[in-house]
């Protein structure tokens, strides 16, 4: 298959600091190669995954409406140039406007909850089997469900080739918060957790 992956334009695929979602974009392109998958990714200037095609959001804010319209027009010249047999979006669903009438099945994947105005929106649009939701979680999926759409509720894998197994964890092992330092994020119930349990804490992420 013609697979086409999107991140969003903030940092590049993978991360060279923190990126949480860029990582899992990554490991995914890997795998679906190795799977032998033709796979694109629209993603930041300067990402080195190792797709077959690596296409460059022309604008760099998710927060800009300029660059919204920017990347929105890329995206549909990208697809018809690419032209996909799934879009994979884990990007702005505001990309995907001109592509809700059309053939290509999509998939829109949340990794906080989604904004119901928006969702309801692309739902409304979307031709007939053409948009499948997914969240990170199943209160994600759950918070998404009452704007409309089809959702499944799909947790995000943790790569296993990067990690050392160890078993057993020293009485002196530190808890450890890893993610972009913010409220939504749930620092403080780590914190929390971790005066209750009389433990260390180590809290490593980025501040936006």
């Amino acid at each position: 298959m013609r697979l086409l992956l999107t991140a969003d334009p903030e940092i590049e695929v993978p991360p060279t600091t923190y990126g949480g979602i860029e990582r899992i974009v990554d490991v995914l392109v890997r795998r679906l190669r190795a799977e032998g998958h033709h796979v694109g990714l629209v993603a930041r200037p300067g990402s080195s995954c190792p797709a077959d095609q690596i296409f460059a959001w022309p604008g760099l804010s998710s927060l800009s409406a300029g660059d919204t319209l920017a990347n929105m027009w890329m995206l549909r010249r990208t697809v018809r140039t690419f032209r996909p047999d799934v879009i994979h979006s884990f990007s702005r669903i505001a990309y995907l406007l001109p592509h809700l009438r059309g053939p290509v099945p999509i998939v829109m994947s949340f990794q906080r909850e989604p904004t119901p105005r928006t969702v309801g929106l692309a739902a409304r649009l979307a031709a007939r089997h053409v948009l499948t939701f997914t969240g990170c979680s199943e209160y994600i999926a759950s918070r998404g469900r009452p704007s409309g759409g089809e959702w499944y509720g799909i947790p995000n894998f943790a790569d296993t080739e990067a990690l050392a197994f160890s078993p057993s964890v020293g009485a002196d092992a530190p808890l450890v918060f890893l993610s972009r330092v913010e409220s939504i994020k749930g620092a403080h119930w780590a914190i929390e957790i971790a005066r209750r349990a009389g433990r260390r804490l180590v809290i490593a992420g980025n501040h936006a």
